[in-house]
């Protein structure tokens, strides 16, 4: 049961998540998933907040939309345990620099959790990109943001270029990967791989702390 003290705290915390946009449930809900789901300190739960709010000041978005995203995810990310909000920050890297939502790809990799879901991405990818690109195992075993990048890697691979692709092409691609549709996969192929590695790096690596929000 948690002290008079720390119930304090805990709605101080809340209100300044408030100050910056973020709404009281949606606050509220972060700080739940971040103790029930995560397994975090109270502590813990408020510096993972501090972080989403230098991730949200870093890529200049709003604190509301990063911290309601994480909410949306968390049921899947609660896999990854405490190491959930490093995934996180980096597939908002991956996000932004893709022009893809964050649920969009984690609906996407997360069909790779399976090693019928893996074997089938691997054995599409491969029959449509025209070569041995992608490894069941390999699929199975990375984390979600991982996946982002072997994807992109096995485009740059088989050496395909988006604007040279039949229609047909393009919709069985896009079906092969694990896409919404044929503009998600026009955004994946058409994008840097460095930059979107980097992307994904200095959104892992933002930090934040209560002091500074």
């Amino acid at each position: 049961r948690m002290s008079a003290d720390a119930q304090i705290e805990l709605s101080a915390f809340n209100a300044k998540m408030m100050e910056l946009g973020v709404s009281g449930a949606t606050g509220a809900k972060m700080l739940e998933n971040a103790s029930l789901v995560m397994g975090m300190t109270q502590d813990e739960s408020m510096a993972l907040g501090a972080e989403l709010a230098g991730l949200a000041g870093q890529l200049n978005v709003s604190l509301d939309s990063i911290t309601s995203d994480f909410n949306a995810v968390m049921g899947d990310l609660a896999v990854y345990g405490k190491e959930a909000p490093q995934v996180f920050k980096k597939l908002v890297g991956a996000s932004s620099q893709l022009g893809i939502s964050v649920g969009d790809l984690v609906g996407s990799m997360k069909e790779l959790d399976t090693v019928t879901g893996a074997a089938t991405r691997a054995g599409r990818m491969n029959a449509v990109l025209g070569g041995m690109f992608m490894d069941t195992n390999e699929l199975l075993n990375a984390s979600y943001e991982e996946r982002i990048l072997l994807t992109k890697k096995a485009f740059d691979m088989s050496g395909k270029d988006f604007d040279n692709m039949s229609q047909y092409e393009k919709r069985i691609a896009a079906q092969a990967a694990g896409m919404k549709d044929v503009g998600e996969l026009a955004k994946f192929m058409r994008q840097d791989m460095s930059e979107l590695a980097s992307a994904m790096k200095e959104a892992g690596d933002a930090t934040g702390s209560i002091e500074e929000m």
